[in-house]
């Protein structure tokens, strides 16, 4: 398979796929840095098939290292940041962590790490793996879960056509990046050559801010985040460049619902998990 940030730079060398704090980062930029990473890990020991563990806060270098560990053949597997280390070492067994922690038992690389560039990305399969996740443990104990090429890409696929697609669009993320809903708007964007807009943290203030700006187009929140963002502006319809606010991670409150429909906020509810790259069921904006 064709690694995704190889296509973008195939299909659209100038796109900006990644926008944070004002600073853009285009196809051919990312590429760069990605295989940079790559070749720093080769250089270091990790090899192909190895997992290898992300923990620290959301960044650029976060994601540029969570492409770079897939481009040399490894599997990436994303940590929660509020957590402690050791406990989530031992559900996913890695090889090697990329971390601003102090040293652990295994490999321990920084997350900025660079090497030798002009590293070929690792051919993969469609069955192999691409992702191991840590569930979120609300139905029982946490444990890992692997995702496949195909299943990354089906997702996708399933969520453009639910949501549609332009050219221009602009997601903005904000969820933890440890959790599939999260993630997926940077694995998404990248697969289409469209802009992921980053925020390391959420403010209601800020994410708000961007959403009435026209700065985005779409946005994932949990319903939480959604009261405290109407809550800290004012009851008006939000920028109508907003074409989709993806809800998930917990029902939706009737009262918030109510509030949404007499803004005529573009609402796309949906359910997922983990083993299904996110989205299971989705309503169309609007619905």
């Amino acid at each position: 398979m064709i690694h995704p940030v190889q296509r973008a730079l195939t299909l659209a060398p100038d796109a900006v796929l990644l926008r944070n704090q004002g600073q853009e980062t285009t196809s051919v930029e990312l590429a760069r840095a990605v295989q940079a990473c790559a070749g720093g890990l080769l250089e270091a020991g990790v090899v192909p098939g190895s997992t290898v563990a992300l923990h620290g806060p959301a960044s650029v270098d976060w994601l540029v290292a969570l492409h770079a560990i897939s481009w040399m053949g490894g599997i990436p597997a994303p940590l929660a940041s509020d957590q402690a280390l050791e406990p989530q070492l031992r559900t996913v067994s890695p090889s090697a962590v990329l971390t601003l922690e102090p040293e652990t038992a295994i490999l321990t690389l920084p997350l900025g790490l660079r090497g030798a560039p002009e590293i070929d990305p690792h051919p993969h399969t469609p069955e192999s793996a691409a992702l191991t996740l840590t569930t979120s443990g609300t139905t029982g104990k946490a444990r890992a879960v692997h995702l496949s090429w195909r299943q990354l890409d089906s997702a996708a696929k399933a969520s453009q056509a639910r949501l549609g697609h332009r050219d221009d669009d602009a997601w903005l993320g904000c969820l933890p990046l440890h959790h599939i809903g999260g993630l997926s708007v940077f694995l998404r964007t990248v697969r289409t050559q469209t802009t992921g807009v980053l925020h390391t943290c959420f403010s209601a203030e800020q994410v708000g801010a961007a959403l009435d700006s026209g700065e985005v187009s779409q946005v994932s929140l949990v319903p939480s985040m959604l009261r405290a963002i109407l809550d800290a502006r004012p009851e008006r319809p939000m920028h109508p460049r907003l074409r989709v606010l993806l809800i998930g991670g917990a029902p939706m409150p009737p009262d918030l619902l109510d509030r949404c429909r007499a803004l005529m906020l573009p609402l796309a509810l949906s359910w997922g998990m983990s083993e299904t790259a996110a989205q299971v069921a989705t309503r169309e904006p609007g619905d």
